[in-house]
């Protein structure tokens, strides 16, 4: 793919999750979480493949934290497992001895939006889809 391609994909990306989650003025940050602005709201993405390929049959969920919400099917547990690791996916280890065939067929998960009042943006490539399922448990299961 070239970068082109790539930065458009991204832009537009960005672009659509700016849409998803509306501005939100830096006062909010202070402010006690409500049903018209939760503690976090995120999009989330997951693809096959690394970070530089983002596929159009990528699946995306949007939920929000404090109260839990969104289209993610599994708010409550997701928002729950985010909690314990202040909403950092990169130290999401829900089956820390799960046991998964070496095969590398990569699978990405990305983050985007806020998390109690700072703008957040990750992802995390796993080695295969049983890697991603075992680390990120039901934050990603959509």
């Amino acid at each position: 793919m070239t970068a082109r391609i790539f930065r458009t994909r991204v832009g537009l990306a960005a672009a659509l999750c700016a849409i998803a989650l509306g501005a939100q003025p830096a006062a909010a940050a202070t402010t006690a979480p409500t049903p018209d602005k939760p503690a976090a709201k995120l999009t989330l993405m997951k693809h096959p493949g690394e970070y530089r390929s983002v596929p159009s049959d990528a699946s995306f969920a949007l939920l929000t934290c404090a109260p839990p919400g969104g289209t993610h099917p599994f708010s409550q547990a997701a928002c729950g497992l985010l909690s314990e690791v202040d909403g950092n996916i990169h130290k999401l280890n829900k089956t820390p001895n799960h046991v998964c065939t070496k095969q590398y067929k990569p699978v990405t998960v990305h983050k985007y939006g806020y998390w109690n009042g700072r703008n957040v943006h990750q992802w995390k490539t796993f080695a295969n889809a049983c890697e991603a399922e075992a680390a990120t448990g039901e934050v990603f299961s959509f």
